[in-house]
């Protein structure tokens, strides 16, 4: 597979990386199954057990607030709704976070990281470049995946977490504003995924990008592309 590993000459300094999560830091197989497919199965049995737990108790605060009954089938069917919605709730949110941590831990959920991938982000994080995440999962899914990968604990390798709140994964304005977010210029972030659509999307932003290729059938995507870096694995990444 050819592989391109140096980032465009005359870029400024990359500052920090920002990198996508599916098919990217880990890669889904057949058998892996998707976090969506996952919390409709289990996460009703999971509050049922934990009626007690902190989290569920306040999720049950947040719907008395809104005169939702509160008996656990209410619980569950409302959380389900809200999911469904999309509702914006902290209450929901650390439910979620806590439910997907346990999913992790137990390696109900898939917590499988390319091994090369974890070895550039520690040589990354030990020649401080700052690391983000930036992916269509909710940032307490993220969150909950690197705390629990097969390798470990690598939060503390991070400096950030980003989901879709800051925007599309296809708007070059996401990307704006992550970066103004982060307080940098668009040129000094790299943006690593194996999306072509979300890599045009950050390069229209002013973004570095790396298109990282697991696979023949985005390989040749990624050539045909031919907007960015394309590399096989994240060791051949070289940052300016």
């Amino acid at each position: 597979m050819n592989t391109e590993s140096i980032l465009e000459g005359g870029t400024p300094e990359v500052i920090a990386v920002v990198t996508d999560i599916d098919n990217t830091l880990g890669v889904a197989t057949d058998e892996t199954e998707t976090l969506s497919a996952y919390t409709q199965r289990a996460l009703a049995d999971w509050l049922r057990t934990r009626d007690n737990h902190g989290t569920v108790e306040t999720l049950r605060e947040a719907l008395a607030a809104e005169s939702i009954p509160t008996d656990m089938e209410s619980l569950v069917d409302t959380a389900y709704a809200w999911i469904r919605d999309q509702r914006q709730s902290p209450a929901l949110e650390a439910v979620l976070g806590a439910f997907w941590r346990d999913a992790y831990a137990v390696e109900a959920l898939d917590n499988t990281l390319s091994t090369d991938a974890v070895a550039q982000l520690e040589f990354w994080a030990e020649d401080r470049r700052a690391l983000f995440i930036y992916a269509e999962r909710p940032r307490v899914a993220q969150q909950a995946l690197i705390a629990h990968t097969d390798h470990g604990d690598l939060a503390p390798l991070f400096a950030g977490f980003f989901d879709t709140r800051m925007g599309p994964s296809t708007d070059p304005t996401t990307y704006n504003t992550i970066a103004a977010a982060l307080g940098e210029i668009p040129a000094s972030l790299l943006f690593v995924s194996a999306d072509g659509e979300r890599l045009d999307a950050a390069k229209s932003a002013g973004w570095q990008t790396c298109f990282l290729v697991r696979d023949d059938d985005t390989a040749d995507h990624a050539h045909e592309n031919g907007q960015h870096a394309v590399v096989d694995s994240f060791a051949a990444i070289e940052l300016v």
